[in-house]
């Protein structure tokens, strides 16, 4: 090969090298937003089926999921009597957790109670329904906070896509526990902290 033809090859080769940094750079760099509804689509397909399971019989939960039992006894106890010392689990860790279960199911306990429904079904489904919804809502917050520290989406998406399916968030997506509702707190603390970071004068997200 001549000193000419090698010449030409390294610049052909060259300018593919460049031309492929510069794509990944772009999609590295994305700012479409429309990876985010594609996995809010996989977490529900996965877990929102999910809050139909288990959701007729205190003792049949109880025989499978002892904790998750526990804390749904502890649900109602606060639903009777809002006193977070009155169960073992509201009594020792997870107040935000019940509080937020407490005022979400009030309205299904009053309806049940004006008619008369002494199934158990729209209460138990109801504090599954809460923890898919804390579980989605930590994974959009989650979403953000790569977003923010990459600025890219498609990174986002890929940690996302790991959130979604790692064997601990599965367990506490799940089995009805406190964590994820620790978690959503956790990320939504970041993002108030990346935004201050980028807005300091904007004291309202300080205060926040």
């Amino acid at each position: 090969m001549s000193n000419f033809q090698l010449s030409e090859f390294k610049k052909s080769l060259s300018k593919y090298f460049d031309n492929f940094a510069v794509r990944a750079h772009e999609l590295i760099s994305d700012h479409q937003k429309h990876y985010l509804p594609w996995l809010i689509f996989l977490f529900s397909v996965v877990y929102l089926p999910l809050a139909f399971l288990l959701v007729e019989d205190l003792g049949l939960i109880s025989a499978f999921e002892v904790d998750p039992a526990s804390h749904i006894s502890a649900v109602e106890s606060l639903l009777k009597t809002y006193n977070m010392h009155e169960s073992y689990h509201s009594k020792y860790y997870g107040w935000t957790y019940f509080g937020i279960n407490f005022f979400l199911l009030v309205p299904i306990k009053l309806f049940t109670v004006l008619f008369g429904i002494e199934s158990n079904f729209f209460l138990y489904f109801g504090i599954r329904f809460i923890l898919f919804s804390i579980g989605l809502a930590s994974l959009v917050a989650f979403y953000y906070v790569i977003v923010n520290f990459f600025k890219s989406h498609v990174i986002a998406f890929i940690a996302g896509l790991l959130y979604v399916f790692n064997s601990v968030g599965y367990k506490y997506f799940y089995i009805i526990h406190p964590e994820t509702t620790g978690i959503l707190f956790i990320f939504l603390a970041v993002l108030a902290l990346q935004n201050f970071v980028k807005n300091p004068d904007n004291l309202k997200i300080y205060y926040w």
